[in-house]
């Protein structure tokens, strides 16, 4: 059974799963809290999927990996919320067709797959979770399909970047292969971009992260 403290955090980031009633009483008995180091695999693609995730801290990183060895971020699960995928391949029978890997230090509540089963049978809260799930996580890579049939990669670079290192201090904690998985692009291609800024003054590139030398220019590309 989780423990009180664990069910009160819980509770603050999923407040209509958390209610004391069957479903909630359910999920605290049956749910096993898990905390995971920065890339820890959680799936793997082709795994059985025995367990939902719920992501009470921390973020999981979806991605799908190709045969050439290229990859792409399908999506990130963050505090709050829950891997659409998970619960698809569970009410299916089927198995996982991505990987999930923490971006962080992340805190899950894992609910078994039967007990999910039952919850959305049976409970009108989780279908409506579920529901609402499915619906973002779906616009959202109807918006990364647009994005990479129709946008200019360096447009798409120059968006991600900013939003990357919006709020700190231009700063942006990625790796050429990281940007290129969220890109849906080769790390190649990325690199010959970034250095190409770089000549340019526009940005620093450094081991792991980058820097933005002339927002400015930057924003004049991703507009």
């Amino acid at each position: 059974m989780i423990s009180d403290s664990d069910w009160q955090i819980f509770a603050r980031h999923f407040p209509t799963l958390s209610s004391e009633n069957k479903s909630g009483l359910l999920v605290r008995n049956h749910g096993v809290i898990r905390h995971v180091k920065p890339g820890d695999i959680l799936y793997r693609d082709g795994d059985e999927c025995t367990h939902l995730p719920l992501v009470v801290s921390g973020e999981l990183l979806l991605t799908k990996h190709g045969e050439s060895g290229r990859a792409i971020t399908l999506y990130r699960v963050e505090d709050g919320e829950s891997c659409i995928l998970s619960t698809l391949s569970i009410l299916n029978a089927a198995l996982f067709p991505a990987e999930a890997t923490s971006r962080s230090s992340t805190t899950l509540l894992l609910v078994p797959a039967k007990a999910v089963r039952e919850l959305i049978d049976s409970a009108p809260q989780w279908r409506q979770f579920v529901f609402y799930t499915y619906h973002r996580r779906l616009s959202g890579l109807i918006v990364l399909i647009e994005e990479i049939v129709f946008g200019k990669l360096d447009v798409r670079l120059a968006e991600l970047i900013s939003e990357r290192a919006s709020g700190g201090a231009g700063v942006v904690n990625a790796t050429h292969q990281e940007l290129a998985e969220e890109l849906g692009s080769s790390r190649e291609v990325v690199s010959r971009l970034l250095k190409d800024w770089e000549r340019q003054g526009i940005v620093e590139l450094r081991r792991g992260e980058l820097s933005i030398r002339q927002p400015g220019t930057l924003r004049e590309i991703d507009h």
